[in-house]
């Protein structure tokens, strides 16, 4: 975990991959608009020269979001979030992302920072098993290089606001590191209202909180060509 660490602050992988942020939403239900709530955020923080990528259940059949979801991160990303319903192994009760794909996520040093905005994928205390925050950090050929996740159960409302507040830092201007971005976004989730104050102790950063954000998207140093050949 510390090797990766370094690695993506001294060694950057070069490429687009940290310009993608991936947005994962469960289905539609009482519990909340999951979908509406990542749009509202892709509509307010992603613009030129970052580029998002949408996977809603809601548009999808389970198999198709799933699959999209592990090609996505396969490819990198600077964040991945996700709102939904989820358990201390999964994401969704439809299985969308699941503990035991972490092994065979192989996005080496393209590592986004995972934004899990739901319940209980942070269960970091659980007394027999890592939770799907705590493996993907830990994964030594991918995963993610942090994670932020709740060891509790929340309301959605309180979770489009912490992630809002999140990318409201995450994106500003120059270096921002992990751990400034989310204590700024609980402070500023408390300064809306009081009404999630229980959010402030469930959300736990896996990481560095010292680790600066790659968000210096960097070109390959060369590139290659093929002439084309026209036999007339």
């Amino acid at each position: 975990m510390v090797d990766k660490i370094v690695a993506y602050e001294r060694e950057p992988v070069p490429g687009d991959w940290n310009a993608r942020h991936v947005f994962v939403a469960d289905q539609i239900d009482v519990a909340g608009n999951f979908k509406r709530d990542l749009e509202e955020a892709y509509a307010a923080f992603i613009r030129d020269p970052w580029a998002g990528v949408r996977i809603y259940r809601d548009d999808l059949p389970a198999s198709v979001a799933r699959e999209n979801i592990l090609a996505a991160w396969q490819r990198g990303a600077l964040l991945i979030s996700y709102m939904g319903h989820s358990s201390y192994h999964q994401w969704s009760e439809d299985v969308l992302l699941h503990v035991s794909d972490v092994p065979a996520l192989q996005n080496g040093q393209r590592l986004p920072v995972m934004l899990s905005m739901t319940c209980f994928t942070g269960f970091f205390h659980h007394p027999e098993y890592g939770t799907l925050d705590e493996e993907l950090v830990r994964h030594q050929e991918g995963g993610a290089i942090g994670a932020v996740g709740s060891s509790g159960l929340g309301l959605q409302s309180g979770h489009r606001r912490l992630h809002q507040g999140f990318y409201r830092v995450a994106l500003a201007d120059g270096t921002v590191q992990f751990g400034r971005a989310v204590v700024a976004a609980k402070l500023d989730l408390h300064a809306q209202t009081d009404a999630y104050d229980e959010l402030l102790d469930t959300y736990h950063l896996f990481g560095d909180p010292a680790m600066a954000l790659n968000k210096t998207l960097r070109g390959w140093p060369h590139s290659s060509f093929a002439p084309v050949i026209i036999n007339q």
